[in-house]
Formats: structure tokens, C-alpha cells, sequence
């Protein structure tokens, strides 16, 4: 059974399916705590792959650290196995914003799978792509580059030019090239929307992302088709990722730079200000977004001014 699980857990594509036999996922998991110990610290983590794809970002972080105390006080003796918890953990505390832990947990995610997978593996290349986000937060988009282009260059190897690790990667080197004014960010961006919309049709959140990411481009060019793509994007989100979750703010800030770019003032006072009435205190974001709203008439905030994650 953890075989079956484990196999679809990548994709939110396969999510109705994995959702459809997790009771007996959650049962297995109790059954198996009291005779094989790693099997059910196995079975526990991979209960948070459905509340990933759906945005719950607090509670994958609470089964995750769940697994890990399990994997202490079970005994269990497999580092690898540790190491995928490792990653899923710092990948998890950076789309909560709790940067600097996940740093720590994906530099030890990525030196447990170097030992034991080696260079070229694709859960090695997951735990380089996880790094980019301390480069893109220290704008060494460079180095962004470099640990991208890695991973992106195992995972095209091993999968389809279309699958949906390959297809993260090109949407993340098309924001670090758009950074560094590099002309294939264009290319990139366009090519990982129409083959994510080829290969998972709209409603899937890697479409979402690159509509995004094609719009962040756009934007900058002057290009109108920007709006359409913010827009898009956002509409994806809210209905796939929720109102709380990290990418869905990303594309609520970039909704609102859009819009004060264009003079619409008012309505980027309106739209953050309903937007803000729904989200709770303590949001992560919650600062910022209010902080954005009282400097909107300064003329501060503008589109795709943020800190992008990397997805897991």
C-alpha cells in the first residue's frame, strides 16, 4: 500500500485519487505503529502530501514534525528516510516563512540524499531546487541559476520534458532569468504554460504558476496581456491553494501592484482592504499586506514585488 501512495504523491493531478483511499492510509498507519515502526512513521508523512497540495501549509508542518518526533521515538534507523522528512520540512517552513529553519532543514535534506543518492538523483535535485529560495531571498540570482539549472537538467534526464518536477524548474528559471535580464525568460515562461495547460489543463497549480510567472514577465515588458494573467492566476489559486496560502498572497500582491500601476489606486485600496477582512491577524502576511495598503498612495507597491518559494 505505502508503494501505491507513494507513487501518486507527486502530482496534484493524482489528488482524488490518493484522497479517495486515505482512511485506509490513516488506519494502516495506527495498525502499524505497534509492529513495524517505520512503516508507520512512513505512512504518517505521506498523510501530508493531500494537505500540500491543498494549500494546508500549517498542517503538513504539524504531521511532519509528527513524523519526525515518531522517527525519535521509534527508533526507526533509515537516514534516507530522514532525509526525505528533512526536505518536506524546510520546503514546508519556507512557504510559512520561517526562512531560516527551512534552510537549516533542507541544507541537511540535501547533504543526507548527496551520501546516499549522489549527485544525480531526482530526490537530490528536489533538495537543489529547495535551495534557490536563499539565493533568490538574498538576490543572488546567480546562484538561483546555478542549483536550478541542476536540477532541472536531472529531472528533464530522468522524466518527460512535461512532467510536472521538469516543469516546476522551468518556471522558477524563468523568474531567475527575468531577474538577471536574461532573454529566455520569456521563452521559459510561455513554454511552461502552454505545456502545463497541454499536459494538466487549467485547473492544476503548476498552470497557475506559470500564468503567473508569464504575467510577472509580461508586466515588466509593458505588455498587457499581463493583466489577464495576474488575473487568471489568482482566480486559480484562490480556488485550488485557498485564500491563506502563499501563493495565492503572491498573486493578491501582485494583483494589487497591477493596479496601482495603472492609477487605479482606489481600487487597490478596495480590494486589499475586503482582502484583509478575511485573512486573520496572525498571518504571516498579514503585516505586509497591511503595511501595503497604508503605502499605496506613495506610490510603493508595485507588481511582483515579493519573495517566491519554491514549491516541493
Amino acid at each position: 500500500m505505502a508503494g501505491w501512495f507513494q507513487a501518486i504523491k507527486r502530482d496534484y493531478a493524482d489528488l482524488q485519487r490518493f484522497e479517495a483511499e486515505i482512511d485506509h492510509l490513516r488506519e494502516w498507519c495506527v495498525n502499524s505503529s505497534g509492529i513495524a515502526p517505520q512503516i508507520s512513521v512512513h505512512l504518517l508523512w505521506l498523510q501530508a502530501y493531500p494537505l500540500h497540495h491543498r494549500g494546508k501549509d500549517s498542517d503538513v508542518l504539524r504531521l511532519i514534525e509528527r513524523a519526525l518526533i515518531a522517527y525519535d521515538e521509534l527508533g526507526v534507523k533509515d537516514v534516507l528516510f530522514r532525509g526525505h522528512l528533512l526536505n518536506d520540512l524546510g520546503a514546508t517552513q519556507n512557504l510559512l516563512k520561517n526562512f531560516e529553519a527551512g534552510a537549516a532543514a533542507i541544507h541537511e535534506a540535501l547533504k543526507i540524499r548527496r551520501e546516499v543518492l549522489g549527485e544525480e538523483h531526482v530526490d537530490t535535485a528536489m533538495s537543489l531546487y529547495n535551495t534557490a529560495i536563499g539565493f533568490v531571498r538574498d538576490k543572488d540570482y546567480h546562484g538561483a541559476v546555478t542549483v536550478l539549472e541542476k536540477a532541472y537538467a536531472v529531472w528533464n534526464k530522468t522524466y518527460s520534458p512535461d512532467d510536472v518536477y521538469a516543469l516546476m524548474a522551468q518556471c522558477a528559471l524563468a523568474e531567475v532569468y527575468f531577474q538577471l535580464k536574461r532573454t529566455e525568460a520569456l521563452e521559459f515562461a510561455e513554454t511552461t504554460l502552454r505545456q502545463a495547460k497541454n499536459k494538466f489543463g487549467e485547473k492544476h497549480p503548476l498552470t497557475a504558476a506559470a500564468y503567473h510567472q508569464l504575467g510577472h514577465v509580461l508586466y515588466a515588458a509593458g505588455d498587457k496581456r499581463s493583466v489577464e494573467c495576474y488575473s487568471t492566476a489568482l482566480a486559480l489559486r484562490r480556488e485550488l491553494l485557498g485564500e491563506e496560502n502563499f501563493f495565492t498572497i503572491d498573486s493578491i500582491k501582485s494583483t494589487v501592484g497591477n493596479l496601482c500601476a495603472k492609477g487605479f489606486h482606489s481600487k487597490a485600496e478596495a480590494f486589499l482592504k475586503d482582502y484583509l477582512a478575511k485573512l486573520p491577524e496572525a498571518h504571516p502576511d498579514y503585516k505586509d499586506l497591511f503595511n501595503r495598503k497604508r503605502t499605496i498612495y506613495d506610490g510603493v507597491v508595485r507588481p511582483g514585488f515579493r519573495t517566491r518559494p519554491m514549491r516541493r
